[in-house]
């Protein structure tokens, strides 16, 4: 029994799934890489949460965009990961491959587990180069010892293609078999055990309207055709056209419908705009930035918290109606519960994570007898232990442990400075430099693939587009617009009583990769079958 895991879990809140627990007990006591699938809100943060409470100062957690990186729950995330791997952007060279890490991962053995949320949004160029930076890391240096890293990625393949050129898919799938990591030759080397999550919590509901809107998603979410005629039929009911209520928030697939709709907003407010623009320090790198660098916003907007408060008075995805602005400093708002609160500016911290001796005076006693037992022949401790005590004979059976045991802990503190080689390391931040900026935007309209993740517990309009660009939908130049669109923007709601349509959706808005759909329920039953 893994007492320390027992112990996280009884402290939880909350009662774990039946999937989440299995994935807990079988990841931690397994090895190699891993795949955790889940649609969003099956509580695949949690998991992230508790790991990062299990493997404290051995694991890294990072994201696929600077976004998901800040989403990542209690602050864990360290960077994206094009920064973790130093990948490159674009067709990759030969010199690409000679790319170090950051110091976090180089300069000691201390880092064993990285995570990557949002995983899927790599294409096999990225994960070729994922691979060979572990190869490297993998090695023993006169910095480090040689270690065996497990990758875990996080994700769901269903909801979000990697954005790939035309030229460079070609080219990927000439050298790799596929632009999609998990159908290139890529993937065998990696092999990762997978591991599904099904069981979602946003749309709860048990009326029939609340099943037959989850069983509308499902329809979407996996191209079930022969159920199309069915679910549209009743989804184009919703259809409100200009007549939707006011102060709805807007899904649409284009940043130009957005922000077209964003500035509408904006106009019809007869309050005053006011403009909060980031603030950079001189070494923070502008490209990390996890969010827009300027908003406009108005007494009455209602806005989107970006980050979480420290005492939890907000969180990233609190909506709030903005009561009073002070420029430069923060805004006030009204939350969902009534609740005025305060959101100042938020310090964007830039850091590296390095690898610093554990102070031993945070070192438990476990933990300290753990190293000297390692390091240490039984015949060295017995040494110690006649030497302390000289009248002492050897005992039959007697354990390492059982000897280190009667030592004190000052004598314990000792031998670990004097004899322990390979000390015990910690994670530690260093700041870089700091970028300061309100954290929210609007939410007023939103950009689909952006909403990915995000939960809306209030009325939307979701619009499929402009009726004269439908055929970027099945257009060959554009093979990946819309992929999984129309099921992110419905399946943000947790129930259909908010959902509103712009215009009547048609089966062409219905777009999925039977690809992706494919593996999913291949990995869906190598996950069940492992349960059994």
């Amino acid at each position: 029994m893994n007492e320390k895991l027992e112990n996280i879990i009884k402290g939880l809140p909350f009662t774990l799934t039946e999937e989440q627990d299995f994935f807990l007990r079988d990841f931690i006591s397994g090895q190699g890489n891993a795949c955790l699938l889940g649609d969003s809100g099956v509580g695949k943060s949690t998991i992230m949460w508790i790991l990062h409470k299990y493997y404290e100062s051995s694991i890294l957690f990072g994201a696929s965009s600077g976004v998901a990186t800040v989403g990542l729950p209690d602050n864990i995330g360290y960077a994206t990961t094009h920064k973790i791997f130093n990948l490159s952007v674009g067709e990759a060279i030969a010199k690409d491959y000679k790319r170090r890490c950051p110091k976090i991962l180089t300069g000691s053995s201390l880092i064993t587990t990285i995570v990557i949320d949002e995983a899927f949004c790599h294409n096999s160029q990225d994960l070729d180069q994922i691979l060979n930076q572990i190869r490297k890391l993998n090695k023993a240096t006169r910095n480090r010892g040689g270690r065996n890293i497990r990758l875990l990625f996080v994700g769901d393949n269903l909801q979000r293609l990697p954005i790939v050129e035309d030229e460079l898919k070609a080219k990927l799938t000439a050298k790799f078999g596929h632009y999609l990591m998990f159908e290139s030759n890529l993937w065998k080397k990696f092999n990762p055990t997978m591991y599904v999550f099904t069981e979602v919590k946003r749309q709860s509901g048990e009326s029939p309207k609340d099943v037959w809107f989850r069983k509308a998603l499902q329809v979407i979410r996996y191209g079930i055709e022969k159920h199309y005629d069915t679910v549209l039929k009743g989804l184009n009911k919703l259809v409100v056209g200009d007549n939707f209520e006011e102060g709805s928030l807007y899904l649409a697939p284009t940043n130009n419908l957005v922000n077209q709709y964003n500035a509408e907003y904006l106009r019809k407010n007869p309050n005053e705009k006011i403009t909060f623009t980031a603030d950079f320090g001189p070494k923070y790198d502008r490209k990390e930035f996890p969010m827009e660098q300027k908003v406009t916003l108005a007494e009455g907007c209602t806005i989107l918290c970006l980050v979480n408060c420290p005492v939890g008075t907000y969180q990233n995805g609190t909506e709030l109606t903005v009561t009073s602005i002070l420029n430069g400093e923060g805004v006030y708002g009204i939350n969902s519960e009534g609740v005025e609160i305060y959101l100042p500016v938020h310090e964007f911290k830039q850091e590296e994570i390095v690898a610093v001796e554990k102070e031993i005076r945070d070192i438990n006693l476990n933990e300290l007898m753990g190293k000297l037992e390692n390091e240490l022949s039984l015949k060295s401790i017995f040494e110690l232990y006649a030497e302390k005590w000289d009248d002492l004979e050897w005992e039959e059976g007697l354990t390492a442990v059982q000897m280190l045991s009667r030592f004190s802990r000052e004598d314990l503190n000792r031998y670990y400075n004097k004899f322990v080689k390979d000390k015990i390391l910690v994670q530690e931040r260093v700041l870089i430099d700091s970028a300061v900026m309100l954290p929210v935007k609007l939410s007023a309209g939103f950009v689909t693939a952006k909403a990915q993740g995000r939960t809306f517990d209030r009325k939307g309009l979701i619009d499929v587009g402009d009726p004269d660009k439908d055929y970027f939908y099945t257009w060959n130049k554009m093979p990946d617009f819309g992929v999984a669109s129309l099921f992110v923007a419905l399946g943000r709601f947790t129930n259909i009583d908010h959902v509103q349509l712009s215009r009547p959706i048609d089966k062409i808005h219905i777009k999925t990769c039977k690809t992706s759909v494919d593996f999913w329920f291949k990995s869906l039953k190598e996950f069940n079958e492992r349960r059994k």
